[in-house]
């Protein structure tokens, strides 16, 4: 699968297909095209190298435009011929140049440039590694992604080639994981995950053993830090006895902005996470990378402090034997926290930030009662 040893740099921009800026209509064009912004008037060009536009991505820009437009097939072919360039422009002139059809000429085209995209891919797939900040579940979408370019979207809704895709995608995460990760993948593991029917749960698998890898490093780590550093914020849940229904509440201050009080068809165990996973949200949506939880649910605490490493290694399955409960929802909370500092906390419930964070709970409740029962 090439060197591993090499690392692919991408020199794209994000994909942004259309924006406004001071007034004016643009066309940002697309992560594998070149990085340009030009009126929405004006159509990119097509090379037809290694370093430029794909040609899908290529014809899909200049379609955008011309459906803005209202270009008819006649105009289409006209002012995208015109953009041509280099090896481009010199294929259509020996060879295409004559045809009048736009969805024939289209398809010359595509046929011409298409084998050297999927070269391109294929080339990147070679070189495809785990970025620092990146989750193993996103770097396996980065690999579906490129993977469906290199080999075509036909090849994966083959039901024939079902396990092939999914044992070709699972040596490309292999080679690509961070090394840390690797390390814990032995030939037992490795053949474990040959066998499981799906794509998705080979992800699940290797994700968990991210987690576990950066939740034990975690706790070895002894670095001092300072409660004062981090933000604050309170979570509280309040509900009936075995009954699913549950308010919960996420209180960062006093008529604070990023506040929460939410009803869930959940029990309290589950609301518990939901709390904490809701406040991890509101704390990197107004841009906060150091979050202290404080929470007096021992479920939630215990997951944190006791729970989290020996449930990984044991593939969720408790030291007696039997399930995990709730894993759905204990997975989404190590999503969370990815890509933010979060810290635990116990707290009383005579704290000022418990009485608040439980008065949002029971109003959560409270409204969803009275919406629900009222006359």
């Amino acid at each position: 699968m090439g060197s591993m040893e090499k690392f692919y740099h991408s020199k794209r921009s994000p994909t942004v297909l259309s924006a406004t800026i001071d007034g004016i209509n643009i066309v940002v064009l697309p992560t594998n095209l070149k990085f340009l912004c030009k009126p929405r008037k004006t159509l990119p060009s097509f090379s037809g190298s290694e370093n430029g536009a794909l040609v899908e991505d290529w014809f899909q820009e200049c379609e955008k435009v011309a459906d803005l437009f209202g270009w008819n097939d006649v105009t289409m072919l006209k002012q995208f011929s015109g953009r041509l360039k280099g090896d481009a422009f010199i294929f259509h002139r020996k060879n295409v140049a004559h045809i009048k059809d736009y969805r024939t000429w289209r398809t010359y085209m595509t046929e011409e440039f298409i084998q050297k995209d999927k070269h391109y891919f294929l080339e990147k797939l070679d070189y495809l590694r785990q970025k620092s900040n990146q989750s193993v579940e996103a770097f396996a979408d980065e690999i579906d992604s490129v993977l469906v370019k290199a080999l075509g979207l036909g090849v994966f809704t083959n039901s024939t080639l079902h396990m092939f895709c999914k044992n070709v995608k699972l040596a490309y995460l292999i080679d690509g994981v961070r090394s840390v990760v690797r390390k814990e993948i032995d030939d037992h593991l490795y053949n474990y995950l040959v066998g499981l029917s799906s794509w998705s749960r080979v992800v699940e698998e290797v994700q968990d053993i991210e987690w576990l890898v950066d939740l034990k490093k975690k706790q070895c780590a002894r670095n001092s830090w300072r409660s004062s550093d981090y933000v604050k914020v309170y979570i509280a849940i309040s509900g009936y006895p075995k009954i699913n229904e549950t308010g919960y509440g996420v209180f960062f201050g006093e008529n604070d902005c990023k506040n929460v009080s939410q009803f869930e068809y959940h029990t309290g165990n589950v609301s518990a996470i939901k709390a904490a996973i809701t406040a991890i949200r509101q704390a990197k949506k107004h841009g906060i990378d150091r979050l202290m939880i404080y929470s007096n649910l021992d479920y939630l605490l215990k997951f944190v402090d006791e729970w989290a490493v020996p449930w990984l290694a044991n593939a969720w399955t408790k030291a007696d034997g039997k399930p995990v409960q709730n894993v759905e929802y204990w997975r989404r909370l190590l999503t969370a926290v990815e890509g933010i500092d979060v810290k635990w906390s116990a707290l009383s419930k005579t704290d000022y930030g418990y009485i608040g964070a439980r008065t949002l709970a029971k109003n959560g409740l409270r409204d969803y009662v009275q919406a629900t029962y009222a006359n």
